[in-house]
């Protein structure tokens, strides 16, 4: 199994969520620690110096 990161036009409710319709939702989540950056179509996360590169596990809001 491999586990990723849904954001933008594949999450719930989005246009391309049914590219995902044979996938298992693990639920919801956000990155800690991270800063994020607006590349366009593209988005990018830059991990905070010190912090830790595992996501967090409280609920991604939006």
């Amino acid at each position: 199994m491999t586990t990723v990161f849904i954001y933008g036009s594949l999450k719930r409710g989005q246009p391309n969520h049914h590219r995902l319709a044979s996938a298992t939702s693990l639920g919801e989540g956000q990155f800690e620690g991270v800063q994020l950056f607006d590349l366009g179509p593209f988005p990018m996360t830059v991990r905070h110096p010190g912090e830790p590169a595992s996501p967090g596990s409280k609920a991604l809001q939006g």
